[in-house]
């Protein structure tokens, strides 16, 4: 029996022609990762191209596209849906870039707590 589980990481993008890259290329380099789920999200820039170049470089790399919304479904939930129902890892990892601007933790965590101080997150 294998004593380490399996990683598939999902991560939902749209317009990320400029960042995407970084991303994959993070996710690919930790050996934990057995698979990574691209989710192109309707783009309208680049974002497709460069995933297509990515997947040639990855092979643990999968591009899926998203169509029309089904009812009832908004973007980025429907992409991770869509990433998890074709997942075979014992762990999933959901991960998306939410500040690109940002190098390092701190930068993160700023950009959060500024936004819960502005209440821009919805409370229980």
């Amino acid at each position: 029996m294998d004593s380490h589980p399996t990683v598939s990481a999902i991560v939902p993008v749209r317009n990320e022609e400029a960042t995407i890259a970084a991303a994959v290329e993070s996710l690919a380099a930790q050996p934990e990762i057995g698979e990574i789920f691209a989710v192109n999200d309707q783009s309208s820039d680049g974002t497709a191209g460069v995933l297509e170049k990515l997947s040639s470089r990855f092979g643990k790399l999968r591009v899926l596209q998203t169509t029309e919304l089904p009812a009832g479904w908004v973007g980025k939930n429907y992409a991770v849906s869509l990433g998890a129902a074709q997942a075979s890892g014992d762990w999933l990892l959901f991960t998306s870039q939410v500040y690109p601007e940002c190098s390092d933790d701190d930068c993160n965590l700023k950009h959060l707590e500024e936004a819960a101080q502005s209440q821009s997150f919805a409370s229980r």
